[in-house]
C-alpha cells in the first residue's frame, strides 16, 4: 500500500460512517486522524517510525519542568487580553526569547494584548517561557485525574470504527481502539477546560499553528463560544495531508480554524480545504533568511525522520558525486541522536552531515535533493535548482512545476 491509497482509504472511510458531523465522534477523530494515519503508515510498512528516542536524562528534565511549570505558568486571562496565541513547540532564539517563527513576525503587533501559550508537549527542552507567555502543561496532570466521565456508549461505537477499519486493512485493531478510546478522554477534559478558562473571558481571537495536532479541543470550544480561531501555515500541506485534507468540501467538517494564513498559493499543493476555511496569503518569515550570496556548486540532501535511512541509501548508490564540490546531509531535528549512524554510512564518502541552520545552507547551495520536505519548497524562493526522489511520500510534492525528478539529471546513476 502507498500514500495515495492509505489516504483515499481513510477519506471513504470517514465519509461512509459519517465522521465530518457535528459530534464527539467527528471532533475526535479529527483529533487523532494524522497520528492514527502514521500509525498505520509504520504497520503496513510505508514509512519507519516518526517518533526520535528520548533519553532518560531528557525526559527527568521535561517531568521537572511540567511539574513547574503546572504549578507557576498556568493560563491567566486578564481582562486586557484580547488574543490567544497558541505557539508551536519548534521555537527560535529571538532577542534572547524563544519565540515562534511562524507566527511571530503577525502576532508581535498585538503581543500587548495577547496571552501567549506554550501548548502541552512533554519534552520540549529549553522552553524558557517570559512573562508574556503560559504553559498547557497542566492538561497533563488533568488528563491524568481523568475527571471527567466518559459514556460506554461512546467507547463502544469507537472501538466498532476501529475493528472495521483495522479489519478491511488486516491490521490488529488493538491500539488503535486504546488510542480513539483515550483521545475522547482526553478531548473532553480539555475542551471543558478551555471553555472554563475563556467563556467570561475578552479573548476575540485565538491564533496557533498546527490546528490539528493538539489544538483540536481548543478549536471545539472556540466554536461553542464564537471565538474566531486563526491557523498560520508551518509546513507543506497536499490532498494528502490529513491535517487538512477531505474528502467532499461541501461537508461542515468539524474543528477546522476559520482562517487559514497560507505563504502562497503555490504552498496550497492542491490540498482540500473545507469550503468554511477562508484562505488569505501572507509573506512567509523564512524569507527574511534569504541574503544574496555567491552560489557554490553544492547539493543539500534534506533528510526526513520517516524516510532519512532511505534517503542516505538512495544518494550513495545513484549519485554521482564528482558532479558536485560539495555534498550536504541536512538531518531533520528529530534525527540528531542518530547522527552518529549517518555519518558512519557515509564514511568512505564526501557527504558531509549537518545540523545547522538550513538557511545558510540554502542560500549558499546551487541544487537541493528530497522526497518531501517543506525546505524543498523554501528552497525555490533561494534560488536553488530542487530536485524529489521517487521514494514513498513523493506524492506529496512531485506534482509541484518547480521541482524536478532527480531520475532525469545528469547527476543520477541508475
Amino acid at each position: 500500500m502507498n500514500v495515495d491509497e492509505l489516504v483515499s482509504l481513510l477519506q471513504r472511510f470517514e465519509v461512509e460512517n459519517n465522521l465530518y458531523s457535528d459530534n464527539l465522534l467527528s471532533k475526535v477523530w479529527k483529533s487523532i486522524r494524522t497520528r492514527l494515519y502514521y500509525s498505520l503508515q509504520k504497520d503496513l510498512a510505508v514509512f519507519s517510525d516518526v517518533k526520535p528516542r528520548k533519553s532518560l536524562r531528557s525526559s527527568a528534565k521535561a517531568t521537572i519542568q511540567v511539574i513547574y511549570n503546572c504549578l507557576f505558568n498556568r493560563p491567566k486571562i486578564s481582562t486586557h487580553h484580547k488574543f490567544l496565541v497558541v505557539q508551536h513547540p519548534r521555537t527560535k532564539i529571538h532577542n534572547k526569547n524563544r519565540v515562534d517563527p511562524y507566527s511571530y513576525e503577525f502576532t508581535r503587533a498585538i503581543a500587548k494584548s495577547s496571552l501567549f501559550l506554550s501548548r502541552t508537549s512533554l519534552g520540549e527542552d529549553g522552553k524558557m517561557l517570559s512573562d508574556s507567555q503560559a504553559s498547557l502543561d497542566c492538561l497533563l496532570v488533568l488528563k491524568l485525574l481523568k475527571l471527567k466521565p466518559v459514556a460506554k456508549n461512546k467507547f463502544d461505537s469507537a472501538e466498532r470504527l476501529m475493528e472495521l477499519l483495522c479489519e478491511s486493512l488486516s491490521v490488529d485493531a488493538t491500539k488503535y481502539k486504546n488510542l480513539y478510546t483515550q483521545a475522547i478522554s482526553d478531548f473532553l477534559i480539555e475542551e471543558a477546560y478551555f471553555i472554563k478558562m475563556l467563556i467570561n473571558s475578552s479573548i476575540e481571537s485565538v491564533y496557533l499553528v498546527d490546528h490539528y495536532s493538539k489544538n483540536i479541543s481548543l478549536v471545539s470550544a472556540c466554536k461553542a463560544l464564537d471565538i474566531e480561531v486563526v491557523e498560520f501555515q508551518h509546513g507543506i500541506i497536499s490532498k494528502y495531508h490529513l491535517g487538512y485534507s477531505v474528502k467532499n468540501k461541501d461537508y461542515d467538517w468539524p474543528c477546522y480554524p476559520d482562517l487559514f494564513l497560507a505563504w502562497g498559493e503555490h504552498w496550497l499543493n492542491s490540498v482540500e480545504l473545507p469550503r468554511s476555511v477562508k484562505v488569505n496569503y501572507i509573506t512567509p518569515t523564512y524569507l527574511s533568511e534569504r541574503v544574496k550570496v555567491k552560489k557554490k556548486k553544492q547539493l543539500l540532501v534534506v533528510s526526513q525522520s520517516v524516510i532519512g535511512k532511505e534517503i542516505a541509501n538512495f544518494v550513495i548508490q545513484h549519485l554521482d558525486m564528482e558532479a558536485f564540490d560539495e555534498v550536504i546531509f541536512k538531518l531533520h531535528p528529530s534525527e540528531l541522536d542518530i547522527s552518529s549512524y549517518y555519518k558512519g554510512i557515509f564514511k568512505n564518502t564526501k557527504i558531509m552531515v549537518s545540523a545547522s541552520n538550513i538557511y545558510p545552507l540554502l542560500n549558499e547551495s546551487e541544487s537541493i535533493l528530497g522526497v518531501f520536505s517543506t525546505v524543498m519548497l523554501e528552497a525555490i524562493d533561494f534560488g536553488c535548482k530542487v530536485f524529489y526522489i521517487d521514494l514513498p511520500g513523493a506524492e506529496y510534492i512531485q506534482s509541484n512545476i518547480a521541482i524536478s525528478d532527480v531520475k532525469k539529471e545528469e547527476f543520477y546513476v541508475n
